[in-house]
């Protein structure tokens, strides 16, 4: 996304960097909520970029992926569930761009068919 935007990015961009280009072009984007069915539980998972921060999920991740050891308890499934709705957040940009543009054909949108999300 920060490509079709014209960003430029550092050699070793990290969740700073895009967020600093992301946030202004997508200045709504922290507010997108996913409710997650049959449970009602809605996520924000993105609220924390409003504050200039990366979001908590994030975070645990990262501790998660750099120090597993210390850190295991942050592999849990509410950040399983908060990373999956931040991902599903920027697929939804990303194919309403494509959308928009009258580029987005049924085949790019098979998962959108799948029965996992009826």
């Amino acid at each position: 996304m920060t490509l079709r935007l014209g960003a430029t990015l550092p050699k070793d961009p990290n969740m700073d960097h895009y967020r600093q280009n992301l946030h202004p072009a997508y200045p709504h984007l922290w507010e997108l909520k996913i409710t997650v069915r049959p449970m009602a539980l809605a996520i924000v998972p993105w609220q924390d970029w409003n504050q200039n921060q990366n979001p908590d999920w994030w975070r645990a991740h990262q501790k998660v992926k750099h120090h597993r050891d210390q850190h295991l308890p942050g592999a849990n499934l509410e950040n399983v569930l908060h990373s999956a709705a931040g991902l599903l957040v920027f697929l939804t940009y990303w194919y309403s761009t494509a959308a928009a543009s009258a580029s987005l054909s049924a085949s790019s949108m098979r998962w959108a068919s799948s029965s996992i999300f009826s």
